[in-house]
């Protein structure tokens, strides 16, 4: 085997890799010291898929409810170096029905994914549409992925980040040179064309900290995938000017748009001025 296990513990493990040498280019070499390389990887991230395993086979207390050790089932999981079968210890509540892996909770594995595969896949379809980002796994990475996989794979990262967001609202902002004296409240959207669900409108807004100079000191962004109607985002949007009003309430709101009626309704309830975008007014002049 090019790649073997020497010794492993809770503590560290020990990974031995044969590279094999063979007439050929340096790129030849290269491909191959990396599928060397990715077998290493596999079987490390199968070892450490282990950690994550029940000690025992005690019941444990999931969502306040009793869940029974039912046995071990095989499951793939997906990784930066290769697909890794494991057998997971699975657990099933007192009325039967849906079991749960103790150790896809622990571990964070999204789906069938681990999580530093998952962020590196969904961090990719960010940059580039999903056939360019199988290209890159299968030139890169040496990893053949399927157009499919990949979108819903993003999904569900895009779903507990939207999550995580949620639960998370609240931050610091940073330590401002100046103090502030205007908030500039701004939103715009556009339309785009869904296979499935026609035309939806993808919003987007900022929230603009000036000092009395007129320097820009901080912007919040904030924005939305495409949607029927706008209520995520302005939820979102009226999050933020909320928690801002709390921090700076003598200040000066002023909301910024194009010329849809829309914006200037949710504006004026937050902003004691409003200013037609530039850009926008200049295309009709």
């Amino acid at each position: 085997m090019p790649a073997s296990i020497v010794s492993s513990n809770r503590e560290k493990i020990v990974l031995q890799i044969e590279i094999p040498i063979e007439a050929g280019n340096m790129l030849d070499l290269e491909n191959s010291l990396q599928k060397t390389l990715n077998d290493a990887g596999q079987l490390g991230t199968q070892e450490l898929l282990g950690l994550f395993e029940p000690a025992n086979k005690e019941p444990i207390v999931v969502n306040k409810q009793k869940w029974s050790y039912k046995g071990k089932v095989l499951k793939h999981y997906e990784s930066m170096y290769g697909k890794i079968p494991f057998k997971r210890s699975v657990y099933q509540g007192v009325r039967g029905g849906v079991t749960l892996s103790p150790l896809d909770i622990d571990a964070g594995i999204v789906g069938s994914a681990t999580p530093k595969f998952a962020k590196s896949l969904a961090w990719k379809y960010s940059q580039m549409p999903a056939p360019a980002v199988k290209e890159d796994f299968e030139a890169n990475h040496q990893r053949t992925l399927s157009n499919s996989y990949i979108k819903h794979l993003s999904d569900r990262v895009g779903a507990l980040i939207e999550e995580h967001s949620d639960a998370d609202h609240d931050y610091d902002l940073p330590q401002l040179d100046k103090p502030v004296s205007t908030v500039a409240i701004g939103l715009d959207g556009t339309c785009m064309l869904l296979c499935e669900e026609g035309w939806r409108e993808a919003m987007c807004g900022t929230l603009s900290l000036y000092s009395a100079d007129g320097d820009r000191l901080h912007t919040i962004y904030i924005g939305s995938a495409p949607e029927y109607g706008k209520e995520s985002f302005l939820t979102k949007l009226n999050d933020e000017i909320t928690a801002l009003k709390q921090k700076y309430p003598q200040v000066t709101y002023i909301g910024v748009a194009d010329g849809a009626k829309e914006n200037w309704r949710f504006l004026k309830q937050h902003t004691s001025g409003q200013i037609l975008d530039f850009y926008h007014a200049s295309e009709y002049l």
